[in-house]
Order: structure tokens, then sequence, then C-alpha cells
């Protein structure tokens, strides 16, 4: 019977120990599994905060470029801005100048029909003077004609003082066609 119980009590040890031992392994067998999803959460976890330190650097990057855009939208639109303004003076002067040769245009046209105007004077003095040279040089003849008919000392005396009150005429340029007129009534 000792052997029996004996035997009984190695049994049942080696059944506990069993028992034991598989639940050791078990238990080591979870904690295992444990430490591996463990492991593997940490990597999970590591891996996603390096994502998450590439994501903040992106967005980092994306902030930089979206403020060096902003500047240079900013700097494009006072540019657009000054050019505007530039273009807005330039057809104010461009409209100033066109009222200028507008004016400059009209006095040359005025200024033209006065040179006209001179030449036609001009021409009309020549055309008296000419015709005053004529006049004079019939009247040297016609006082050399007087002067051997016996009585022209009168008659040279009138168309002295015609000549004379003529020649006086001529010297105002304004009276020049009513001064010549007067000479040939008077001849």
């Amino acid at each position: 019977v000792c052997v029996c119980v004996c035997v009984c009590v190695c049994v049942c040890v080696c059944v506990c120990v069993c028992v034991c031992l598989c639940v050791c392994v078990h238990q080591e067998r979870e904690c295992r599994e444990h430490q591996d999803a463990r492991r593997r959460a940490s990597a999970q976890a590591e891996s996603w905060e390096g994502q998450a330190r590439q994501a903040e650097g992106s967005i980092s990057e994306l902030r930089l470029e979206l403020m060096s855009s902003d500047m240079e939208r900013r700097r494009l639109k006072e540019k657009v801005e000054a050019l505007e303004a530039s273009l807005q003076e330039a057809l104010s002067a461009e409209r100033s100048c066109s009222s200028q040769v507008s004016q400059l245009n009209r006095s040359l046209l005025h200024t033209e029909e006065q040179l006209r105007q001179t030449q036609g004077e001009h021409t009309a003095t020549q055309t008296d003077l000419e015709k005053t040279r004529e006049l004079c040089v019939k009247l040297d003849s016609s006082k050399e004609a007087v002067s051997h008919g016996g009585d022209g000392v009168c008659v040279c005396v009138c168309v002295c003082a015609r000549t004379y009150s003529t020649g006086q005429i001529f010297r105002t340029p304004t009276h020049s066609r009513v001064s010549l007129f007067s000479l040939f009534s008077t001849l």
C-alpha cells in the first residue's frame, strides 16, 4: 500500500508537475505572444511616429511654400497696381499731348493763314510799287513835256504836291491800296 501510495503520490506529483509545466509553458507562450504583440505595437507606433514626423516636415514645407507663394502673389499684385498707375499716367500724358498737338495744329493753321495773307499783301504791295514806279516814269515824262510847254510851272507844282502826298500815303502799309487808287484818280 505504501508503494501504491507512493506511486500515487508520485503520479500526482508528476501530474501536478506536468500540469504546472503545461501551465508554465502555456503562460510562457502567452507571455511571448504578448511580448511579440507589444514589440509589433511598439514598432508600429515608431513607424507611425516616423510618418507623423514626415507629415509634420511636409506640412512645414507646404506652409513655407504657401507663405512664399502668398508673398509672391502680394508682390505681383503690387507690381500690377504700380503698372496700372503708370499706365493711367501714360494715358493722361498721351491725352495731354494729343490736346497740345491739336492746339499746335490749330495755331499752325492760323499762322499759315496769316502767312498767306501777309504774302498776299506783300504781293499786292509789290504790284502797287511797280505801278507807282510806272507812274513816276510817266510823271517825269509829263514834267519834261510841261517844262517845254511854257505854262508848266503851275501844273508841275500840282503834280509834285500830289506825288508828295501819294508818297506819304505809301509809307504806311495799311493805306497802300487806298493810296494807289488816289494816285490813279489823281492822274
